[in-house]
């Protein structure tokens, strides 16, 4: 039971995704009223499109053609005081008006017809063979845009990326690992990423900072390397948690900073409008080598944890 429950959901998705291959026309629909011609009109390409099929606007961009010619038919119905009609409904070929299928439903009031509009369509639209609907499938596949790919953002071969942000940092008693003391500094990141492989690459970048030791700014500048994961959880957004290291040298005279830090960190990209992506990257640093001076000649280990939000915009396709 299970299992033919399975193919049944399996079997949907498939044919929900042969229908978005084929685009329906509906000319003006001939015959009967303006009330009529609009209720048809309207009716039917919404019922075209809630299941799937695509409604086009020129018979030129369609597959096929659903025409409706509506005329009287006193013939049916008992009642001689209320008049009758027949939809004629009938499915094209787009290509050479060839006809797939025709045929005639019966109606007085358009109220009535909410119970049979979706079953007309049906009705219609499974005279389609199943070899056109997956030749026009793979056609719409091979002939798709660039952009309409949702994966195409995130399987570039490289990315160069500009963010803003501000770290954190904390001057910690190597002793005792407490913080003693902590200042934020504002600052930029330009980045080159390489993906090599669908799942890894790597990154190096550049970071100017803005340290204030609670005088003056004091500028400094970093250069990271890192190892980045690359996880790619649904059509919107991509995950990279990455391990590196981080040098860092300090621009104003008579400020020593540690020049080599351990860095962990994790950047969460969103897709962007194309082949770009907006990003979120937290990370945290820890200092190895070197010594944080401060004006007072106070000497410090450090933990610096980083926000940034930035943009990035990727180059040369890749194959997954």
């Amino acid at each position: 039971m299970l299992f033919l429950l399975f193919l049944l959901c399996a079997t949907s998705c498939c044919f929900s995704q042969m229908r978005n291959a084929i685009r329906v026309y509906i000319p003006p629909v001939s015959g009967g009223n303006p009330e009529q011609q609009k209720y048809f009109f309207d009716n039917f390409k919404m019922e075209l499109s809630s299941a799937g099929y695509g409604v086009v606007d020129t018979q030129a961009e369609s597959n096929y053609m659903m025409q409706f010619t509506i005329q009287s038919n006193d013939a049916f119905g008992s009642d001689p005081d209320e008049k009758q009609y027949e939809v004629k409904l009938a499915l094209l070929n787009s290509s050479d008006n060839s006809e797939v299928v025709e045929f005639t439903f019966p109606f007085t009031g358009l109220d009535e017809m909410n119970d049979w509009n979706q079953y007309l369509m049906y009705r219609a639209m499974a005279n389609i063979p199943l070899d056109v609907l997956e030749e026009n499938s793979r056609l719409m596949d091979e002939q798709a845009p660039a952009a309409a790919i949702p994966d195409l953002w995130r399987n570039k071969w490289m990315y160069v990326s500009f963010a803003l942000g501000g770290d954190m940092i904390f001057f910690v008693n190597q002793n005792t690992l407490s913080a003693a003391q902590g200042m934020v500094m504002p600052g930029v990141a330009l980045g080159y990423e390489l993906q090599f492989l669908n799942f890894l690459s790597v990154q190096a970048a550049g970071k100017f900072r803005a340290l204030h030791d609670g005088e003056s700014y004091k500028p400094v500048l970093a250069f990271d390397a890192a190892l980045k994961g690359v996880v790619k959880p649904g059509n919107y957004m991509m995950l990279e948690p990455y391990f590196g290291a981080e040098y860092t040298m300090s621009l104003s005279p008579g400020t020593q900073i540690p020049w080599l830090s351990v860095l962990a960190g994790t950047q969460v990209g969103f897709r962007g409008i194309k082949r770009d992506a907006f990003f979120i990257d937290l990370s945290m640093a820890y200092s190895l080598l070197g010594e944080f001076t401060l004006v007072t000649e106070n000497t410090h280990g450090t933990l610096i944890f980083g926000l940034l939000f930035g943009w990035k915009l990727g180059f040369l396709d890749r194959k997954r």
